[in-house]
């Protein structure tokens, strides 16, 4: 079962829209292959001012910080998969 943890720092546009976070796991589950209800999502928005980069101008475009968390470690060919285009 993947768990997404998503910290989007708010931009200077609208707010976010609205089933984001719905849309997000259907296509997370798409990814990860999960069966129905076995793909969560938990989506936070983060602060502006409580983001920094080093030496960044203020127009630089405001990040998303994804954690995949998952049940068991894959192993072997499985790990390679997992991790392949990460590397």
């Amino acid at each position: 079962m993947p768990i997404l943890e998503i910290d989007v720092v708010r931009g200077p546009g609208p707010a976010r829209a609205a089933g984001l976070a719905q849309r997000l796991a259907d296509a997370a589950g798409v990814v990860f292959a999960s069966p129905p209800a076995s793909t969560w999502v938990k989506l936070r928005t983060l602060d502006p001012e409580d983001y920094a980069e080093n030496g960044a101008a203020a127009s630089t475009p405001a990040p998303a910080f994804v954690k995949v968390l998952k049940r068991a470690i894959p192993e072997g060919p499985a790990m390679a998969e997992a991790v392949g285009d990460a590397i």
